[in-house]
């Protein structure tokens, strides 16, 4: 059987700003890449972050200039691309794509399910 462990938080002054929603599900121990997409981005800041998004739950943006090894973000202009890289169980939960915005900024909602890893045993019998 598989387990699967999902976190799912509901934030009403995001969730007024999202332009779409999207749920990726990846197994424990893979990289995952979530593409991002918003209109009228180009030259604008992006970032990805976790929960309620404030400045210590942005886990990378385009402006940091020093490789993160858990995350990677490459901007393309309207849409970005986030790596995860080496999923736990505890990467599951709710995440946000932002751009940066004079006033308030957008975000795309991206709902992370990391399953466990199934192991697979053969057994070789000898008569």
């Amino acid at each position: 059987s598989e387990f699967c462990l999902f976190l799912s938080v509901f934030k009403a002054g995001l969730w007024d700003m999202e332009t779409e929603a999207v749920t990726e599900t990846e197994e424990e121990g893979q990289d995952i890449e979530i593409t991002c997409s918003h209109s009228n981005a180009i030259g604008n800041g992006k970032y990805f972050c976790k929960g309620d998004c404030r400045n210590k739950d942005v886990l990378i943006h385009t402006a940091d200039k020093v490789p993160n090894g858990k995350y990677s973000i490459r901007d393309e202009g309207n849409t970005f691309y986030v790596t995860i890289f080496k999923l736990t169980i505890n990467d599951s939960g709710l995440y946000w794509c932002g751009i940066d915005r004079v006033g308030r900024d957008t975000y795309n909602r991206v709902d992370l399910i990391v399953t466990k890893r199934e192991f697979i045993h053969h057994c070789t019998f000898i008569h």
